[in-house]
Parts: C-alpha cells; structure tokens; sequence
C-alpha cells in the first residue's frame, strides 16, 4: 500500500497524454460507423488520423479531466470509511463525473469546437438532457459490470468500444431529436 501513489504517478502523468487521445480516436471511429453505416477498410489508418487530428484537444481536456478526476479519487481514498452520506455524494459526483467525460468524447469527436465550448457545452448536456443522461450511465454500468463480474476476458478487449457505440448512439439520437425540435 505504501507504494501504490509511486506506481499510480507514472499512470497519472500518461492518461492525459496516452488515453484521452486514444478514447476520442476510439470515439471518432464509432462516430464513424454510426453516420456512415459503412465500413471504409481502412481501420487502422481511420484510428491513427482520428488519433492525430484531435491530439493537442484531447490531452488539453485530459489534463482537466485527469485533475478532476484526481480530485475525486482523493476525496474518496481519505473519507472512504469516515462519512457514509459523504461517500454516497461522492459515487453521484463520480456517475456525473463519468457522463460528462463520455459526453465531452462525443461532442469533441462530433462538432469542432474550442475547447472551453466543448467544456461547457458538455456540461450543459450533461444536467439538461436528463434521458442522455440516464442513458449513458446506465448502458456504460451495465457493460461495465457485466465486463468486470460475468465476462472479464472482455474487459481490454470490448468493453472501451461497446460503451463508446452505446453512448455515442445515445448522443447522437439526442443531437438528432434538437435538430428536429429546432428546425419546427
């Protein structure tokens, strides 16, 4: 236990630069195959242009993430046997907390945006479209509980692009649905 904040440094310091850009690429792909509904070949070569495009955005919004996500993590380590009604705020900040990072991938991987807009956008869509919302959390707890008690084997492999497909095909029917709505 004394060396788990050695080990949990070198993890920190490469989620923003390694797995944000990764998951937006993951993102622009499934984003891909759901409006195209066409698969072009060209999987890797699709992954490592997504990868390349979004980079400087995705590790930009990593940092902020990461950090917030920290934040929560060390909010939990220190009162986890201290405050039960504590806790119970901190798994409903974490569940918002996890929608808005899922939102956030869709919308930088959808729209072109700055950065603070896609912050805030994110944002907005994660309090105001309260069926997203129930949406992306349930489908992702769903995949990832069944990934991690029933089928574990699929947890590296499967688990990252069936919640990006579920949750991107949630955010998509809801930026369909406001197109819809705004154009009446």
């Amino acid at each position: 236990m004394e060396e788990l904040p050695l080990l949990l440094i070198p993890l920190i310091i490469l989620i923003p630069i390694l797995f944000f850009p990764a998951t937006t690429a993951m993102f622009a792909m499934v984003r891909e195959w759901i409006i195209n509904d066409e698969d072009n070949g060209q999987l890797f070569r699709s992954y490592w242009g997504y990868y390349k495009d979004n980079y400087k955005k995705s590790v930009l919004s990593g940092l902020i993430l990461t950090m917030a996500w920290l934040i929560l993590a060390v909010d939990v380590f220190y009162l986890f046997d201290k405050n039960n009604s504590m806790m119970f705020l901190f798994l409903i900040m974490g569940i918002i907390l996890f929608v808005f990072s899922i939102n956030l991938f869709s919308i930088t991987v959808h729209y072109h945006m700055r950065l603070l807009t896609s912050l805030k956008n994110a944002f907005l869509l994660t309090i105001g479209s309260p069926v997203l919302f129930m949406a992306v959390a349930i489908s992702s707890g769903l995949v990832l509980y069944i990934s991690v008690n029933i089928f574990r084997y699929l947890l590296p492999f499967l688990t990252g692009s069936l919640i990006a497909f579920l949750t991107f095909s949630a955010f998509y029917r809801n930026h369909l649905k406001l197109i819809e709505k705004s154009e009446r």
